[in-house]
């Protein structure tokens, strides 16, 4: 007697599962089947992918502009302690007399009382 007849099914073979055992054509069962992207999983999917993108830019974005106006502070206080060294060497010429005295003479042709101007 075969098997089937013994089982009380008609059509069927020893083994239930047999029929999947030979062929994975079928691939609507499996994980990765057509089943599981349906176009419902694939719009969340991209609406999940674009709030996640949203979250993230925005803090890059601060981040990154916040990197940009460090950099130009930087480069201005470089500036201004450029300029205020330089402002700091004249005002320690401008406090010396022979200073004072050379440029008098340059600018402006004064002489030393007792001395004639030769020109």
């Amino acid at each position: 007697m075969p098997a089937s007849a013994r089982s009380g099914r008609v059509g069927t073979t020893a083994h239930p599962e047999a029929h999947r055992l030979t062929t994975r054509t079928d691939l609507s069962s499996t994980v990765l089947g057509p089943k599981n992207y349906t176009p419902r999983r694939i719009g969340l999917l991209a609406v999940v992918a674009i709030i996640l993108l949203v979250t993230v830019s925005f803090p890059l974005r601060n981040h990154y502009q916040f990197r940009s106006d460090e950099r130009a502070v930087a480069q201005e206080r470089a500036a201004l302690e450029a300029t205020i060294a330089e402002l700091e060497s004249e005002q320690a010429m401008l406090s010396d007399p022979a200073f004072i005295e050379q440029q008098a003479r340059i600018r402006f042709g004064a002489v030393k009382p007792g001395r004639l101007r030769t020109a």
